[in-house]
């Protein structure tokens, strides 16, 4: 039995690791200006305490 139990858990971790592959997402590549805007928006929340969302399309 054990042998089975081997198996499957093999499956299963493989299954896992196939699904957290397929939900990685690349890392945007930003231009110069969009970094520096970015770290301007920060910077500014960091002295204000807004709330600010960064979202990133494809």
């Amino acid at each position: 039995m054990a042998p089975f139990c081997y198996i499957a858990r093999a499956i299963h971790r493989t299954k896992k690791e196939i699904i957290n592959k397929q939900a990685e997402v690349d890392q945007p590549v930003l231009t110069e200006e969009q970094m520096e805007q970015m770290n301007f928006t920060l910077i500014e929340v960091l002295h204000t305490n807004k709330q600010v969302y960064l979202t990133y399309s494809l």
